[in-house]
Order: C-alpha cells, then sequence, then structure tokens
C-alpha cells in the first residue's frame, strides 16, 4: 500500500499544533489556576495570622491595665496591714476629753450606735475604744487584703507565672499576718502582734520590691 507522505506529513502537522495549543491554554490556565489557589491559601494565613495578633495584642492590652490594678491593691492592703501591726499607733486621749470634746469626738468616730453608748459608760475610755476600734481596723484590713487575693485569682490568666507567684507569697504572708494580729489581740499576747514589724523587714519588703521590678519590666514590655 502506497502511503501519501504529504497526508502524514499534515497530519502530523495538526497534531503537533493542537498539541501546542493545549499546552500553552494548560501553562496559561493552570498558572492561573495555581495563583488562585496560593492566593486563597495567603489570605487564609493573613487571617490566621492577623486574628493571633489580635488576641495577643488584647492580652498585653489586658494585662497593661491588670497589673497597674493589682499593684494598687497590694499597696492598700500592706498599708493597712501594717497600720494595723503597728507598735508605734496612736490614740486620742479620750479621758482627758471634756463634755463638749467627747460629743465631737464621738460624732467623727467610725463606732456605731452601740458602741459609742458603750464607751460614753466605760470606766476607763481610752482602753475601751483602743480594744473596740481594732476590730474596726481589722475589718478594713480583712476586706482590703481579699480584694487584693480575689483581684489576682480572677486575673491570674493576665500574669506571668513568676509575677503571679510573687503576689501569692505576699498575698499568704499578709492574710498570716492578720489572723496573727486577731488571735493576738483575743488572746491580749503582745508577741504574737509584735511579729509582724520583723516579717515586713526580712520578708514582705524585699518581695514587694521584686513585684515592683516584674511589674515594671512587663509593662515596658507591653508598650514595646
Amino acid at each position: 500500500m502506497d502511503i501519501n507522505i504529504s497526508v502524514i506529513i499534515a497530519f502530523a502537522a495538526k497534531t503537533l499544533t493542537a498539541a501546542g495549543i493545549a499546552y500553552a491554554l494548560l501553562q496559561l490556565y493552570g498558572k492561573k489556576w495555581l495563583e488562585t489557589q496560593f492566593s486563597k491559601k495567603l489570605e487564609d494565613h493573613k487571617g490566621k495570622i492577623n486574628a493571633l495578633f489580635s488576641r495577643i495584642s488584647k492580652i498585653h492590652e489586658k494585662e497593661f491595665e491588670v497589673l497597674p490594678e493589682a499593684w494598687r491593691l497590694l499597696q492598700q492592703a500592706l498599708g493597712l496591714v501594717s497600720a494595723l501591726a503597728s507598735p508605734l499607733k496612736t490614740y486620742p486621749d479620750i479621758n482627758r476629753m471634756n463634755p463638749a470634746e467627747f460629743d465631737g469626738f464621738l460624732a467623727t468616730t467610725r463606732l456605731k450606735d452601740l458602741d459609742k453608748q458603750a464607751l460614753a459608760s466605760a470606766s476607763d475610755r481610752n482602753k475601751f475604744f483602743q480594744k473596740r476600734i481594732f476590730w474596726y481596723d481589722l475589718q478594713d484590713t480583712r476586706e482590703a487584703v481579699n480584694a487584693f487575693h480575689n483581684y489576682t485569682i480572677l486575673n491570674k490568666i493576665f500574669m506571668t507565672k513568676e509575677l503571679f507567684d510573687a503576689f501569692k507569697v505576699v498575698d499568704d504572708l499578709l492574710m498570716n499576718t492578720i489572723l496573727e494580729q486577731e488571735i493576738g489581740t483575743e488572746a491580749e499576747d503582745r508577741s504574737m502582734t509584735r511579729n509582724y514589724s520583723k516579717t515586713t523587714r526580712t520578708q514582705i519588703e524585699p518581695l514587694v520590691a521584686n513585684i515592683e521590678v516584674l511589674v515594671q519590666e512587663r509593662l515596658h514590655h507591653a508598650e514595646a
């Protein structure tokens, strides 16, 4: 059988042309498809990264809010505990007051009405007042320490472990001091009520100084 070479050449040319067109189309649309898929993946990653940075930013913002407040509550609690346990507390000399002075004192004191009446009829007004006012001071101090304690617990997740642990150690010491003052006062045991000044110097003051450094470091880190 005779083979027409020209027919074969024409057929091959058409076939190669079609293949070239197909290859060109594949290159064109395949490249666009890949670019489209890459763009989608890139946008997804950008969205995830932006969401992650948004969460991190919010955490830092919350930390910037939490740490100064925790520090404020610590200072408030520490101040009241120090005053409660101070051996240098001073009291007004009620026994020497004349009736007008005493009435003015009653008008400004924090004592409740029943305690005011008991004070007015006490044989030793100084002794009665000093004993009774302690329990008012104790209540105020306990509320301040509890406020500090509860705040640090509730906001623990916004603190570094090192900082929270430092807060907790001071928190425990303050609570123990309140308990010692309460028990010592009830038992009229001066040795228990005098321990706090030593504890403050040797334990609490260095811990609070360390907390101050840690708080400043975290706040400066949050600003960066």
